[in-house]
């Protein structure tokens, strides 16, 4: 999976291009709500969106605006929500309403620090669905944004790359089939 985090615009254009697979921002934002350099800009949420990727909102407190708590992080997942429920012509993806939420997720990017008033660990996730309740998603869109993005992006992933292959010659490697299990086995079989 590409990750597209601490990286720039030509960068997420080409690990768009460079493959099939869905590409990630795992502790990225929306920078038109918040102008930091590691935020993203629409064209690339939109693109990454429409190849099935997912953007996961950080929460470290310098990239998102003051005064840096759950409500401003969930400001961020609103923005791009309608982003890329938008018509093409406007800028958007033009996703039908309620299918932007399945191009986001959370990175919260806690071992880098937060500096974040309602969040500055994993002790407060819990921040994040109350706000997003509040705001009116429902508890399958929260599933959605909190790991079920995650795991649809693995799933492809995996399922585009060879179930097993030669490593070096002497092992085959096989992939787990899907991500139902948090951290799948890997099998070492002699050939």
């Amino acid at each position: 999976v590409y990750d597209v985090s601490h990286t720039d615009d030509q960068t997420i254009r080409d690990a768009l291009k460079a493959g099939k697979n869905p590409i990630i921002g795992s502790h990225s934002g929306a920078r038109k709500v918040f102008d930091h350099v590691r935020n993203i800009w629409d064209p690339e949420i939109v693109a990454m969106a429409q190849k099935g990727g997912v953007i996961f909102q950080n929460f470290y407190g310098d990239f998102i605006e003051d005064p840096r708590g759950m409500y401003e992080i969930v400001n961020q997942i609103d923005y791009m929500v309608k982003l890329l429920e938008k018509p093409v012509a406007d800028g958007g993806a033009g996703f039908a309403k309620g299918k932007g939420v399945e191009y986001i997720g959370m990175g919260t990017d806690f071992d880098g620090g937060t500096n974040n008033a309602d969040a500055n660990d994993a002790r407060y996730v819990f921040r994040l669905s109350k706000e997003l309740l509040a705001r009116g998603y429902t508890a399958a869109e929260i599933r959605k944004i909190l790991y079920e993005n995650a795991f649809r992006v693995i799933d492809k992933v995996q399922g585009n790359a060879s179930l097993s292959y030669r490593q070096g010659g002497t092992a085959t490697i096989t992939a787990a089939k899907n991500s139902s299990n948090i951290c799948p086995p890997v099998n070492q079989v002699s050939p």
